[in-house]
């Protein structure tokens, strides 16, 4: 596991027993690539079993075209940054059969990330999580 990991979790006071967690299905992590940060989660006391996979691409549709509706309906609120504003302004959508994918408007500087990172959101949302503790948030300007 990469030390810069396992030192910013350590300072930030993440682990399954913080209570700053979900205690059940609270991790998502797209399946490519993460391998250093699953032995992180697990070293941090989660279990195999909370770390969920989230598909990208046609898996995401149920988030694509869910996101929109739950905005609409106010059952979803966002607090509406410029970032989110200009990766959604970045992004175009295709139909591809019967899904609904959402990709860069153009290649390069236009970035969706955090777009995405909602979409993955939202998908790890539906799985209704278990909250952790009740441990107070407490923000402090980072």
């Amino acid at each position: 596991m990469p030390r810069h990991i396992r030192r910013s979790w350590r300072s930030a006071g993440i682990s399954k027993t913080s209570g700053c967690c979900p205690t059940k299905t609270g991790s998502g992590w797209t399946p490519k690539g993460v391998a250093s940060i699953v032995d992180a989660l697990i070293e941090a006391e989660f279990d195999i079993e909370d770390i969920r996979a989230i598909s990208q691409g046609y898996k995401l549709n149920a988030a694509i075209k869910g996101t929109p509706v739950k905005l609409k309906n106010r059952t979803l609120q966002h607090c509406d940054q410029r970032i989110m504003r200009w990766s959604v302004g970045n992004a175009k959508t295709e139909t591809r059969g019967n899904a609904v994918l959402v990709t860069k408007a153009k290649s390069g500087s236009a970035k969706i990330d955090p777009l995405m990172a909602l979409f993955n959101a939202v998908m790890l949302m539906s799985w209704n999580p278990v909250a952790g503790g009740a441990k107070a948030f407490e923000y402090t300007g980072m």
